[in-house]
């Protein structure tokens, strides 16, 4: 968990587009994380994110009292993914997982909205490895999802690692 806040004076003195003023800037976030080692060659992991960060920038504009100029708004993003890590046999291990993310903004002086921009995603991954002698490894995975603004994504992955010394490895993919 973790809180920061600011206040910081900006803008310039007598500059009706830019009048001084003070900016408060604070962010904070809650993570928490739980693991379990269910035997040696399997484990389970949650991880959730909680943050926001609100910016308060407003002045009044001078030369028309009426009108405040506000530069402000609020971001916030949650965030929740589960993993699963099995070995399948000599030299065969599997991670695979889930997650889901959504993120919003409230900025009305950027969005000319009175409600937030939300945007939520979610996505599933896997990795098959495969240590099919001492010194290489084949490691194959899929990453897919879904974003409420551009729509479903796929990125799949194919590497071969070879190990000539303890040291160094070369990969290709």
């Amino acid at each position: 968990a973790g809180l920061i806040q600011s206040d910081a004076d900006d803008g310039v003195a007598g500059n009706a587009n830019n009048p001084l003023r003070t900016v408060r800037w604070r962010d904070w976030y809650l993570h928490g994380r739980w693991q379990r080692q269910l035997s040696a060659d399997e484990a389970l992991k949650w991880s959730v994110t909680l943050e926001e960060e609100r910016i308060a920038d407003a002045a009044v504009f001078t030369p028309l009292p009426a009108i405040t100029l506000d530069f402000g708004g609020r971001g916030r993003r949650f965030n929740l993914e589960g993993q699963h890590q099995v070995g399948l046999g000599e030299g065969l291990r599997l991670v695979w997982g889930a997650g889901y993310k959504q993120d919003e903004a409230l900025s009305q002086p950027l969005y000319a909205l009175s409600t937030p921009v939300v945007a939520r995603e979610w996505r599933l991954f896997g990795n098959l490895e495969w240590r099919f002698s001492p010194q290489w490894l084949l490691n194959a995975g899929l990453f897919v999802g879904n974003n409420s603004w551009v729509g479903g994504y796929t990125s799949p992955r194919l590497m071969v690692n070879f190990q000539p010394w303890p040291e160094h490895t070369l990969r290709a993919g």
